[in-house]
């Protein structure tokens, strides 16, 4: 819901800032309550979370625009 949220709210030329901006805030504060929960290094889990998501959010919008350049 957090990366649809902008959209509903905001023209999509300023939406996907926005959009992908919460989501990776929301990825580094999940890292934080991660990282507190299991009593570890909150320096470690949230760049974690934010990287490891990043890349998988990175990796599903080139696969989009791949498979939509196939058509």
């Amino acid at each position: 819901l957090i990366p649809l949220a902008p959209y509903t709210l905001l023209p999509s030329s300023s939406a996907l800032f926005f959009s992908v901006t919460l989501s990776l805030l929301s990825l580094c504060i999940l890292g934080f309550i991660n990282a507190r929960l299991s009593r570890t290094s909150i320096w470690h889990h949230a760049p974690r979370m934010f990287i490891l998501g990043g890349s998988v959010a990175l990796s599903g919008v080139l696969l989009g625009r791949f498979l939509k350049s196939l058509t």
